[in-house]
């Protein structure tokens, strides 16, 4: 069965969508870590190559720049392209998903033997500055995405992470009440973090109080089980 791949389309770009296109390819590929965690090229470099194609269309359009000083730089546009879509396809592994977040078009085809992340595992829950505590949890294989929560105390029987990645909170529970829409520092009593990466912070903790941090990790299979818990007293800096 044919794996679903990055599409090559955008060889047939011509003009203005090629900087469109490889703005969406730096956005995708250097705003999203993980899954994205060693690409092969700089953020610079290719920064370097979209500003040197863009200004020599731009040159050519006032008849200051020859169609194939214009073709000299898209080739080279081009070829960097295609490292980061060689790069893309391997860190996917047939996951459309993953293409689709590295700015590329994925292929029609079947999906990958990809299956849903396992339990995070590695978690560290560090101080920061005061009222502040940082977790981060180990890279799992095929994650697309991370979340965790922070509470002071252990996760109620209510607190249930399904399949979907979503919250379900069961019929007849009791969750606390909701807190204001800007808490004052000390008055927290828990944290969902919903950010894709890895590391979360959570600040405004109350001084002399232990909390307790989960992660989950999703990715286009499904949910991992949450995570054990790990926990850090706040303390006076």
């Amino acid at each position: 069965m044919v794996k679903i791949r990055c599409k090559l389309s955008y060889h047939s770009l011509r003009t203005n969508p090629i900087k469109v296109f490889a703005v969406g390819v730096r956005d995708g590929v250097f705003n999203n870590n993980p899954p994205f965690i060693a690409p092969t090229t700089t953020l610079a470099a290719l920064q370097l190559l979209i500003d040197a194609y863009s200004g020599k269309y731009d040159a050519f359009k006032l008849h200051t720049a020859s169609q194939s000083e214009v073709d000299e730089a898209r080739d080279l546009l081009m070829a960097e392209l295609d490292t980061l879509r060689e790069y893309v396809d391997t860190v996917a592994n047939g996951n459309a998903t993953t293409i689709a977040l590295g700015g590329f078009v994925p292929t029609k085809g079947s999906t990958s033997s990809v299956v849903a992340p396992v339990q995070p595992s590695g978690i560290t829950l560090v101080r920061g500055i005061q009222g502040e505590l940082v977790a981060e949890c180990a890279a799992i294989t095929d994650a697309d995405s991370y979340g965790a929560v922070l509470t002071s105390e252990p996760l109620p029987v209510w607190f249930v992470i399904d399949g979907f990645g979503q919250v379900v909170i069961e019929q007849g529970a009791t969750p606390g009440p909701i807190p204001p829409a800007a808490p004052s520092p000390g008055s927290i009593g828990g944290i969902l973090d919903l950010t894709k990466g890895r590391k979360k912070k959570f600040s405004n903790l109350q001084v002399g109080v232990t909390y307790y941090v989960y992660f989950w990790a999703m990715n286009a299979a499904g949910v991992s089980p949450l995570s054990n818990a790990v926990s850090k007293k706040v303390i006076e800096l």
